[in-house]
């Protein structure tokens, strides 16, 4: 059973936003097993008819599918999104609703990388006072953290430290469960400031045209992207050869965590540095002190370089080295 309603103001924001904000679609295209077979009869005279045969017998199954079954051009993050709300409202009558604005030479957006882990996307929704709207997503710290207000039952509402901390405990809960995490925010532009004939200027994902600031929050996602099968064999094997394994993810550091348990590059039975600055209430350096395993995020990574600017090359690198030594 789904513990939300489809049809409150909610849900509808929530999926307008991922759904808006993501460029994932389902695909038509021809999988390989089809187009082999077509290719076998290149340069043959039935060429032709062969090729329209496999993409006929192709539409055919493609037709049949489930659309949870049905392949998607898109990261797993984003074909977990389309094929969520699919069954709502088709994904693309839902994009079709809202025109994407323009800068002078490109569209109004800034595509997720990992530095600033957020996409955002200005796009057409009148409304009384406003014409176009922006709605943002990316890790649900670099979300909310641009967010003054929540949307609570269709309402905006000051987001206070009170509701800032659901937020949070939410984020905890679904990470200490090796989900990805995902946050979501809208803002209505001002139509005095920015009417419907306006033309953006983003410079880059922190030189825009627009306040960074006054984010309504609208929820979070959480999703499973589960390991390969064969990696905690293959990390089984690094370890008896004596290799150590160093997890690099742009996941959330309990999402983190929790995955380096299951896939074996952290010992169930030892606690890491995140668990016990949480259960001793210490600082996350002394708990690296202590711990066996450790979990660096790019923050302390940041730190890690500043902290060697200007010092001697052989005095460089004292931390990376402390980090190294545990497990």
């Amino acid at each position: 059973m789904f513990d939300f309603d489809e049809n409150s103001s909610g849900f509808i924001n929530l999926r307008e936003c991922a759904v808006t904000n993501c460029t994932a679609e389902f695909s038509k295209s021809l999988p390989d097993k089809y187009q082999k077979m077509i290719d076998a009869y290149k340069g043959k005279s039935n060429f032709k008819e062969m090729e329209a045969k496999y993409q006929a017998e192709w539409d055919r199954e493609l037709d049949s599918m489930k659309w949870y079954e049905k392949p998607v051009n898109g990261d797993a993050s984003e074909t977990a999104i389309v094929k969520f709300f699919q069954p709502y409202e088709d994904i693309l009558e839902v994009r079709k609703r809202h025109k994407i604005g323009r800068q002078a030479e490109s569209d109004a957006s800034v595509p997720f990388n990992s530095g600033h882990k957020f996409a955002l996307k200005v796009v057409t929704k009148p409304i009384e006072g406003s014409h176009w709207v922006v709605y943002l997503k990316g890790a649900s710290e670099r979300v909310w953290d641009k967010c003054s207000h929540v949307l609570i039952d269709g309402v905006d509402m000051p987001f206070t430290k009170e509701e800032q901390k659901k937020v949070v405990d939410g984020q905890i809960a679904f990470a200490k469960k090796g989900e990805r995490i995902l946050g979501f925010a809208k803002m209505h532009l001002p139509i005095d400031k920015y009417p419907p004939t306006h033309i953006f200027k983003f410079k880059g994902a922190y030189d825009l045209d627009i306040p960074m600031n006054q984010f309504v929050f609208l929820g979070l996602m959480s999703l499973v992207d589960p390991p390969r099968e064969q990696v905690p064999g293959a990390i089984a094997k690094c370890k008896t050869a004596g290799i150590k394994v160093i997890m690099v993810t742009g996941d959330h550091q309990l999402t983190a965590a929790s995955i380096a348990k299951d896939i074996g590059i952290f010992s169930k039975s030892v606690r890491n540095s995140i668990e016990i600055c949480e259960e001793e209430g210490i600082s996350m350096e002394e708990a690296q002190d202590k711990a066996e395993a450790i979990v660096v995020n790019g923050d302390m990574l940041f730190e890690a370089v500043k902290e060697d600017e200007g010092l001697p090359e052989a005095q460089k690198g004292k931390r990376l080295e402390r980090w190294l030594k545990k497990k």
